[in-house]
Formats: C-alpha cells, structure tokens, sequence
C-alpha cells in the first residue's frame, strides 16, 4: 500500500497600497536554473552561478553542456541545428548574443552596442537572417533588429513603457506599449520587418499596466497582461483571444483572487490549450527577494474558460521567469526558491501537464521534490492525480493547515 499524503494550504491575501512599481529588479541574478528554450525533444537552460549552457532531454538525460561568458535569459531555435541565445551585458548597456549549433559548439558569442543605457529586454525573436529583440529602456519601448553577424539593421523607439511584441509571420510585427500613469492609453503599432510603420490604432477596451504577453492561437492572437481597475485598485490578470489586429475580441477573462494581487510572468499555448502563470502576493513589501511570493499557473481552454488553477509555494520566495509548452500538452518552467531562512536559492524545473498534475524534471538536488507543494485552487472541490497502474491500492489521506486527518480513503 502507497500512502500519498496531501497538505491543503490556503493562502492569506494582503492588501497593500504601495505604488505601482515596474519589475525591473533582477530576480535572474539570483536564478540558480534559467530554462532558456524548449523544442519538441529537448531543453535548453543556464545555470546562472557558473554561466554554463545545458542541454538535457524530457528523460532528465544531460546531452551536451558548454560553458560560455554573458548572461544569456532567452533562447531560439533559428532552426533544429542552430540555437541563439540573446541577453545584456555591461549593466544593461549592451546585448549580447551567441549562435550555438545542435551540440552547443559556439559558433559565435559576441555582443552589440545601440549606444543607449538600461535595455531591458522583454521579446525575441528569430526570421531568416535577422534577429530582433524589443523591451523597455527607460521611459521608451524599442525594437532593434540586427544580423547574424551583429550588424545593426534597423530600430525604432517610441515614448512610453513596452507591453508587448509578436510576430505571427515573416512580413510583420506587432508592437504594444501603453503611455500614460493612472489613465492608460494602449497603442498596438503593426510594423513590417524593415520596422515601417503600417499601422497604429488605440485599443480602448484592453487597459493594461506595463506587463503583457502574447501568443499565437488557432490563427488568432491571446494575449494576457496585468489590469488594474484605479477606482477599486484591484489588480487583475486580463486575457483575452482577439483576431491578429485586436478588431474583434473572441472571447476575454479577469482573473483575480481578492487580495492576493497577482502579476503576471508568463503565458504560453499548446495545441488548445492557454497556460497563463502568474505571481500572487507581488508587492508584498517592495523587498520582493524577500517575501513569501507563490506562483499561479491557469490552464484556459479555447473559450477562455478555467479548466484549472495549481498553485505553487507560499512558504518562502518563488519566482519564475519564462513558461513553454510541454511535448504532453502541458507547460514547462523554470523556478526559483529562495530559503528565507538560510538565504540559500534552489533552482527546479516544473513540469505540469495537461491535467494539471505535477510531472517534475530536477536537474540537480532530487531532494527538492519535497520543498513545494502544487495544490488546488483554494476552495475548489476537484483535485486530478495520476497513479501508476502498478499501484493496486491506494490510500489518500487529507490533512488540513494545521495538520488534522481531515478524510481518509482507500482507492
């Protein structure tokens, strides 16, 4: 008989009134594990401590690792035999990039000076023999493109804060950014690859803070982004599926848990399915390395409907930065615990799948299984779990916060 024990934890919102504040301090400083890019067979990620690349597959199998200066926080495929990594150096003054071929062999690291200070990268992108990158530096937005030999092609800056980029093809971009603090204007300009401006319309109906994510969904666009309604100052996470050009709005969600003030860190899609992550508890104090954060990861199916909503930590500091889809249909991330106790950091990979349950892939330090807990939506009545069929009899056992036996059954 396997005893499988679960512990219910429920976390207590905290309202705080601090002033919005942009997410500009540098949590992957302290990320001992940074999951750069996944394909089909294969992930890609750092470890931030000794800047060395790994390449392990599904199967927790390490292929190739290299070691190579810089810190590198996105990655991208140009094509399966060619990986590029993109990141800044020099206090954010510089980017950087390396192309690597499908054994890690650099082919080449090298980095780019556009002359300005504090880039911030937030999107990337590869198509044909360009790269493009887009993010914030100061109180502009900016996308530059640039070779493959690290010769400046073309740029484009626009006042105001970066929500978001995407490109749904090699003939266009788009480009978010919203101006304006409480009252926010959000601005979708269409660009062509040569940075021309074809298009900008003002979108009214889609008020969004300075955070947003967007990615391509059954020939249409979803996006999701924090939302804050000034008049309750309740923080939101807004989703939405539109068509390419934000025209029509298929379908759209607020999603909030009262007090927990969520902020959003992630979105990705597979197949049918909308994976949107989320912090809870952001601005619990203005120190963030040093609170008790908990991720939130929402499963939406194409309707925009919540299939379920797993909750991650709430005893120490969490955060993630960046989440993929899975090659089971479900999402894949890489996280950070920071001990609050021993100011130690452990690095993770989470793997949940389609279902909502936990499928972990650990690179180093097994023992972490037991450091966090995925649970439930907090008052939700449904909990799925997957038991090997080798298993005959199960017996589960439901304990509550404090931990009183609660329910006990036999399957």
């Amino acid at each position: 008989m396997k005893r499988i024990l679960f512990t219910l934890f429920v976390i207590n919102g905290l309202t705080l009134f601090s002033q919005y504040q942009q997410y500009y301090y540098n949590k992957q400083d302290t990320s001992p594990i940074i999951l750069l890019s996944t394909n089909k067979y294969d992930l890609i990620y750092r470890h931030s401590y000794n800047n060395f690349i790994y390449k392990m597959n599904y199967n927790k199998v390490l292929l190739d690792s290299v070691y190579i200066s810089n810190g590198f926080l996105f990655g991208d495929f140009k094509n399966k035999d060619t990986l590029i990594l993109i990141g800044t150096i020099n206090n954010y003054s510089k980017i950087c990039y390396a192309i690597l071929d499908s054994n890690l062999n650099i082919l080449k690291n090298d980095s780019i000076d556009f002359s300005v200070s504090q880039l911030f990268i937030k999107w990337f992108h590869v198509y044909k023999d360009r790269i493009v990158v887009s993010g914030d530096m100061f109180e502009k937005a900016f996308i530059f493109t640039f070779s493959l030999n690290g010769n400046i092609i073309d740029t484009i800056m626009r006042s105001g804060d970066f929500v978001f980029a995407h490109s749904s093809s090699d003939s266009s971009i788009f480009f978010a950014i919203k101006e304006g603090y409480p009252a926010v204007e959000f601005y979708l300009y269409n660009l062509d690859t040569a940075l021309n401006i074809i298009s900008k319309k003002i979108i009214s109906n889609f008020q969004m803070d300075n955070a947003g994510y967007a990615s391509n969904f059954k020939n249409k666009l979803v996006i999701s982004g924090n939302y804050t309604d000034f008049n309750f100052f309740k923080k939101n996470i807004a989703t939405g599926i539109f068509d390419m050009f934000l025209d029509t709005c298929f379908a759209f969600d607020y999603f909030n848990l009262g007090d927990s003030y969520p902020y959003i860190i992630g979105l990705t899609t597979n197949d049918n399915k909308i994976y949107v992550a989320n912090y809870l508890n952001f601005f619990n104090g203005l120190n963030t390395l040093t609170s008790n954060d908990s991720i939130c990861i929402t499963r939406y199916d194409e309707n925009l409907n919540i299939k379920w909503q797993r909750f991650i930590g709430g005893d120490n500091n969490y955060h993630v930065m960046k989440i993929f889809p899975a090659p089971d249909g479900g999402c894949i991330f890489s996280m950070t615990i920071h001990d609050l106790v021993t100011d130690t950091y452990d690095g993770v990979i989470v793997w949940i799948d389609s279902l909502g349950n936990k499928v972990l892939s650990i690179p180093h330090n097994i023992d972490l299984f037991d450091k966090f807990t995925v649970y439930p939506n907090p008052g939700s009545s449904e909990l799925n779990v997957l038991i090997p069929e080798n298993i005959k009899t199960t017996t589960f056992e439901l304990y509550n916060s404090v931990g009183v036996l609660c329910k006990e059954e036999q399957f």
